[in-house]
């Protein structure tokens, strides 16, 4: 079986030998921006309240994609040596689909972002106790563990 894949990635034996299906798995990127009690989310008019984040383009390391997707998504920008690696999450999509979320996040000040005119959703920062009554059961769920490292 020959593959030509535009970003090609290494298979196994099992997979070459058509042994074992060949079985990809998106990844995408949130970032989770806490300053003092509150941790900034928008809200898709889709997918509903999220942290910030979306697909990894070619070429961009997970956390350059954070980054990217947090000033397409709200205007801010962060210098990156704030941000760092939390975990990743397996993800269903109700809409079909499942994909992995690299997640990270920062502590800040909020005056320490930097913020421009062009972005895509309003901002909306959340006081940490009050998630669990705004946010969807899943949703929260999946960003306890974050929660109690921030």
């Amino acid at each position: 079986m020959n593959y030509n894949f535009k970003y090609p990635i290494p298979l196994t034996n099992g997979e070459i030998n058509s042994d074992k299906e060949i079985l990809f798995v998106r990844a995408a990127v949130r970032i989770a921006i806490f300053s003092g009690d509150k941790c900034l989310f928008i809200n898709h008019p889709v997918k509903g309240w999220e942290l910030p984040g979306g697909a990894i383009d070619p070429q961009e390391t997970p956390k350059q994609a954070a980054i990217r997707e947090l000033k397409e998504e709200t205007g801010y920008i962060i210098d990156s040596e704030k941000v760092n690696f939390s975990e990743i999450i397996p993800v269903v999509d109700k809409r079909g689909g499942n994909w992995i979320d690299l997640v990270y996040f920062a502590n800040i000040n909020k005056d320490e972002l930097e913020k421009i005119s062009d972005f895509e959703f309003d901002e909306h920062w959340i006081e940490i106790e009050k998630m669990r009554d705004i946010l969807p059961p899943q949703t929260f769920s999946k960003r306890f563990n974050l929660l109690k490292i921030s």
